[in-house]
């Protein structure tokens, strides 16, 4: 069976109009990022990136030093290229965010020192008092560290080039709006694609560690009597990872499709995306509570009710539905994938019958509670695989 993926945007035409019914429903608050401006004047910068960000970066600041040092009467053109250096960013979301803080914040620091060296002059007491009342009202700001700093920077930088005439300053407040206005230009111009293909693959990942987790469980589980843990449980702590980069670059895909013409129906997709992510991270985190149970049942010098053989058949199933769902290991992650109503049913059939006949042989509910629990386990992971590609809601409630 064929099931859709991102990268086939022809074919996700019905799936885009599922996500926006799937979006009313859910609140994705906890993985998709606020988007008011308040929100963008808290961002922080991402890093420079890829060498083609580097290249706009360079670019940028080089045709903000010109247009400053060509119309701007500063005796020096270094506020326009250093602000651009400061805002460009990967999308034109943060870049609009961060410019915010940086032109308002240079712009305010270098205003302000300009006022101050000039009526005190520059003394010891007037550099040392300045900074500190600089970094006061820094700190009344609602920006990210990054936005507030540039305020003391600025002041700094104004302060050591001393007194001067405030048309001179007044120029270098220009300087600071061409540097932002070129930095804007030059990622709404031509922005950069939304990064869905890494946040894909960083799913992809995510599915396929989840599954060596389970593939772990049953080979490891009941090979040898030890008292120490399985080295599963290693993997399955892991997973925690997987999850935060996920989660991480949902957020960065999100920012990089508002105001982007280059974004195309990715804007769209973010709420199927931003599920399925969510239930991959459910599966995971009942993936982690089956790796402490098997853990603590099977090798202990106490045969476990449910056999390490039946565990591995159960595994071996729920891998095969998950994969139906999910996509195989070691293939792109599907998004919308259905594991077939008959399997589940097949599987939920299988568990029954085992607690049922565990149960009658051991005779003793209490002696084989662990084991009744573990298929229980396996019960809930059943439903979750068979929800992953529907709009049931089974996964929201424990997460």
């Amino acid at each position: 069976m064929t099931h859709p993926t991102i990268p086939h945007w022809a074919a996700q035409s019905a799936l885009a109009g599922y996500a926006v019914n799937v979006a009313a429903d859910r609140n994705f608050g906890d993985l998709l990022p606020g988007e008011s401006f308040g929100g963008a004047l808290k961002l922080r910068p991402a890093g420079l990136g890829s060498f083609k960000h580097i290249a706009r970066i360079s670019i940028a600041a080089t045709i903000a030093w010109l247009i400053a040092t060509s119309f701007s009467q500063s005796t020096l053109g270094i506020f326009a290229p250093i602000t651009t250096l400061l805002v460009v960013q990967a999308s034109p979301w943060s870049t609009l965010g961060i410019s915010a803080q940086r032109i308002l914040g240079t712009g305010l620091g270098v205003l302000g020192a300009s006022v101050w060296v000039n009526l005190l002059g520059l003394t010891w007491w007037s550099f040392g008092l300045g900074i500190l009342i600089s970094l006061a009202i820094a700190r009344l700001l609602p920006f990210s560290f990054g936005g507030q700093i540039q305020i003391p920077i600025a002041v700094i930088f104004v302060l050591a080039i001393g007194p001067n005439s405030m048309q001179q300053d007044l120029w270098r407040v220009l300087d600071v709006g061409i540097g932002g206005a070129v930095g804007i230009a030059a990622v709404l111009i031509w922005p950069p694609k939304p990064p869905v293909q890494p946040l894909l693959e960083t799913m992809a990942k995510y599915r396929d560690d989840i599954f060596d987790v389970l593939t772990a469980i049953g080979q490891e589980s009941g090979s040898d009597v030890h008292s120490n843990s399985h080295d599963y449980i290693a993997k399955a702590r892991a997973l925690r990872d997987g999850a935060l980069e996920a989660r991480e670059q949902l957020a960065e895909v999100s920012q990089s499709t508002r105001v982007n013409l280059r974004s195309g129906d990715i804007r769209s997709q973010l709420p199927q995306l931003a599920l399925s992510i969510r239930r991959l991270m459910g599966f995971a985190i009942q993936v982690r509570g089956l790796a402490g149970a098997t853990d603590a049942l099977y090798d202990r010098r106490i045969p476990a009710a449910l056999s390490p053989e039946q565990l591995g058949e159960l595994i071996n199933s729920l891998l095969n539905n998950a994969s139906a769902a999910m996509g195989p290991k070691g293939t792109p992650i599907v998004l919308a994938g259905d594991a077939g109503a008959g399997n589940s049913t097949e599987l939920a059939g299988t568990i029954r019958s085992m607690a049922s006949n565990v149960v009658a042989e051991f005779g003793d509910v209490s002696s084989v509670l662990e084991s009744t629990a573990i298929l229980g386990r396996f019960d809930f992971l059943r439903g979750q695989v068979q929800a992953y590609g529907t709009g049931d809601q089974i996964f929201d409630e424990d997460l």
